[in-house]
């Protein structure tokens, strides 16, 4: 079985991505719906609302739904925030992906989607987890507009998040680089819907 971690930035295009590799039968395991899940726990609740208080949640109810959009405008531009939830939510997420990936030992090629691969994870962990890294890359503009359009965000919340992350020409950089292996890929994501699935066609047949 070959572990490949699919990644990329914020509105890349990771989602379309996934819906063509499950459509060609491959397994792939969502951190961001692992994540939604984890939301609607007990523990995490009570995690959120210790530290960042009741108005994160509907009707400032701490039992109630954690309102997503309100806990992003906190933690997205305040990086201490941020690791207060991520060193909460990670280790949890990393072990469910590999009850995943033992779930589906018998397939040839198992997908973990993880857009926050290389903020979370020193290089030498991905290598040690992962046989490649598939890289959905486009540019700030496009992340921009789809931000906007597919989510609802004003301009100044969808810069603010694209900036919470590492720049995807810098992962690029890193892909293109000496650090880069034999399974490893870019899947640019600038294009049409057709573009896009040929590439990702292209590298299952390969």
């Amino acid at each position: 079985m070959k572990r490949i971690a699919l990644t990329g930035g914020i509105a890349s295009g990771k989602s379309t991505v996934e819906a063509i590799l499950q459509r060609h039968g491959v397994p792939v395991v969502d951190s961001d719906a692992l994540t939604h899940a984890l939301y609607e726990t007990p523990e995490l609740k009570a995690h959120v609302h210790q530290h960042f208080g009741a108005s994160v949640f509907e009707d400032n109810d701490p039992t109630a739904t954690v309102n997503r959009k309100a806990l992003g405008a906190l933690v997205f531009g305040d990086a201490a925030k941020r690791t207060l939830l991520t060193d909460y939510i990670h280790p949890r997420v990393k072990r469910q992906t590999e009850a995943f990936f033992q779930a589906h030992s018998e397939a040839p090629l198992v997908v973990a989607s993880i857009p926050l691969l290389f903020e979370v994870y020193p290089l030498t962990v991905i290598r040690e987890g992962y046989d490649g890294v598939w890289l959905v890359a486009t540019t700030p503009q496009h992340q921009l507009a789809r931000l906007m359009g597919n989510r609802g965000l004003s301009e100044a919340e969808a810069e603010v998040r694209i900036a919470s992350q590492t720049p995807i020409e810098d992962k690029v950089a890193l892909l293109n680089s000496e650090w880069r292996n034999e399974h490893d890929a870019i899947i640019v994501n600038s294009d049409t819907l057709d573009v896009l699935a040929a590439q990702v066609e292209a590298l299952l047949e390969s």
